[in-house]
């Protein structure tokens, strides 16, 4: 008797072995779920900073819902497309056509138009010779193979870099020569000028101390760091400070020129730059200037 049970009860496991073979759908070896992809389609989709620069880029596409949007904060996403090989949706023809520019923004496109038009010129009347226009330094720069620079050009720029760096806490005059002078390298104006190669080696210094003093929280201390990537200084970002930037975004995507002040595009235009040489370090890092 115990024989037949154990016989019929082998015959019941052998059954439902045969049945779960057959109804089961056949085994499919695990698959690598692809990488998501940014709302960019950006290479910078493998950085940790991937939603932090998705969030920046989109709320700079929302320009409408701006309270004061800027040519110069899409004249520089024009160039971080380039920089950084963002698709072509960041151009500023795409991002702020010509028919959204608000008035004030007219005075600086005829000044500045060559940043993001490779064949724009200047008019020669447009470029003041006010040493105390801090237009006329930046745009004596941008055009200086245009329009030659001269050594009265040089003094006044470096006199103004001078000053506010004597100052217990310089600020944007100091950011803005630096930009000047990196302008007059890139272009090739720099070399006629050795007053101009012997201040090269403070200006990350300087750049660097700015952005500490600003505990790396502001417009000014994102400018600051900006600019140490742009003359090939990036050695002295610290990592705290990019960690700061991060901290720093808003829900919007966008930060403020100070933690307590509004979102606002400049802050956001320069702390993405920051976010995107930390992802993409090894980019190629093309000229701003066409």
């Amino acid at each position: 008797m115990n024989l037949r049970i154990l016989i019929v009860v082998l015959l019941l496991l052998l059954a439902a072995g045969l049945a779960w073979w057959y109804f089961m759908p056949s085994f499919q070896p695990m698959t690598t779920m692809p990488v998501p992809v940014s709302a960019s389609g950006s290479s910078y989709v493998m950085s940790p900073d991937v939603a932090a620069i998705d969030a920046a880029l989109g709320f700079l596409l929302r320009h409408e819902n701006q309270e004061r949007p800027s040519w110069q904060v899409y004249a520089l996403l024009d160039y971080l497309q380039r920089r950084f090989g963002l698709e072509e949706r960041y151009r500023i023809e795409n991002t702020f056509p010509r028919d959204v520019w608000p008035e004030n923004d007219l005075e600086m496109t005829a000044l500045f138009g060559r940043l993001t038009d490779p064949g724009f010129r200047v008019e020669t009347q447009r470029l003041s010779k006010d040493p105390r226009d801090l237009n006329y330094l930046l745009a004596g720069a941008l055009y200086c193979d245009q329009h030659p620079v001269d050594i009265s050009y040089i003094r006044s720029l470096l006199d103004i870099y001078r000053a506010d760096c004597a100052r217990p806490t310089p600020g944007y005059m100091a950011t803005h020569v630096i930009l000047s002078c990196q302008w007059l390298r890139e272009l090739g104006c720099d070399a006629a000028f050795p007053e101009v190669q012997s201040q090269w080696p403070g200006f990350a210094d300087v750049l660097e101390a700015i952005a500490s003093r600003e505990h790396a929280e502001t417009d000014l201390a994102f400018e600051a760091m900006m600019l140490l990537y742009y003359i090939g200084e990036g050695a002295r970002v610290w990592d705290a400070w990019v960690d700061t930037v991060r901290a720093l975004q808003r829900p919007t995507g966008a930060w403020g020129y100070r933690p307590q002040d509004p979102d606002h595009g400049h802050p956001t235009v320069l702390a993405l730059w920051v976010l995107l040489e930390q992802a993409l370090p090894g980019a190629e890092k093309k000229p701003w200037v066409y």
